[in-house]
């Protein structure tokens, strides 16, 4: 399985009824290309973690870097690994306030699905990026 997880920032102001559109027209595309993953969207950025079929994931990766809604799109790791960390997710989604960060450093209890997959997944540079990302926001 070949993953990407990169970064961006908005280019226009997302309001929940456009985050809520991109994220159904994500998941009825990935399920036809085999496409799992998760989406975190912190206060104007979003960091992306898909994983499948090398070809499926970087002509989505391509997608994204020319989409105009996006600005800053910096790949931060991709690889190959023996098995998916969301292989039931065809794109989970988290809109992150500073508390739901807080949440997700342990401060109070989170979804604990996501948890789990963070978890599950922990041993990949790429989900220790996310964590470091959801930290870092935390700073801001």
């Amino acid at each position: 399985i070949h993953y990407t997880c990169y970064i961006s920032h908005e280019a226009i102001s997302f309001d929940d009824v456009m985050l809520d559109d991109l994220l159904d027209s994500a998941r009825t595309n990935n399920v036809s290309r085999g496409i799992t993953g998760i989406l975190l969207y912190v206060q104007g950025s979003f960091i992306q973690y898909i994983e499948g079929e090398q070809k499926e994931v970087s002509r989505l990766y391509t997608s994204i870097k020319n989409d105009q809604r996006h600005k800053h799109v910096l790949k931060l790791s991709e690889g190959q690994q023996g098995h998916r960390s969301f292989d039931d997710w065809s794109m989970a989604f988290q809109r992150l306030s500073r508390k739901a960060v807080k949440k997700i450093l342990g401060y109070t209890p989170i979804d604990m699905e996501l948890e789990n997959r963070l978890a599950k997944g922990a041993s990949n540079s790429a989900i220790k990026l996310i964590q470091n990302f959801v930290v870092q926001q935390m700073k801001d």
